[in-house]
């Protein structure tokens, strides 16, 4: 058992075929007293740290230019060479040997969507991708299947209150 520092409020792991261990993390949150937002200019980006399971040390950090919101839900595919997460309400597929952040999102749902993305999954299998999302977080949400290419929506159904993960068998 050791410890590794990596960038605030690490959120979500996954291991890639190189068995490199990623860690998402938000970086520090800070919050407008009145109403609750996040509140971009007190707080700090998040980041993708890529660690090497070998040594337990930090390989690298990609580090994202904005200071809110934050990357979370890492999700590697079957083949461990991308790594997919949300970030800012999209849905972006990170190559695990690249050395910057992706540039632009596999799935843009527009700027702002209310309650974005709960959950993400890759069925392993075909690599379609599943991402549950929350209408309310007190009625039904739904899930919506992508393609893992084009990103273009497959289709959809509904679930139950804020669907936040997928298991595969």
């Amino acid at each position: 058992e050791t410890s590794i520092t990596v960038n605030d409020g690490p959120n979500s792991l996954a291991l890639d075929r190189n068995n490199a261990l990623w860690v998402s993390s938000q970086g520090v949150k800070a919050y407008d007293p009145v109403d609750w937002s996040v509140s971009e200019e007190n707080s700090t980006p998040g980041s993708l740290a890529k660690i090497n399971t070998g040594s337990n040390t930090v390989a690298s950090t990609l580090t994202f230019s904005q200071n809110a919101p934050a990357p979370g839900k890492l999700t590697p595919n079957l083949n461990g060479d991308k790594l997919y997460y949300v970030f800012n309400n999209k849905v972006w597929v990170q190559d695990v040997n690249a050395t910057t952040l992706a540039t632009k999102p596999l799935i843009d749902r527009g700027t702002y969507v209310a309650y974005g993305f709960n959950g993400l999954g890759v069925e392993p299998a075909s690599g379609t991708i599943y991402a549950g999302k929350a209408t309310d977080y007190a009625s039904n949400g739904w899930v919506v299947r992508y393609n893992p290419q084009s990103g273009a929506a497959v289709d959809s159904f509904r679930v139950g209150i804020a669907p936040n993960g997928f298991v595969f068998r």
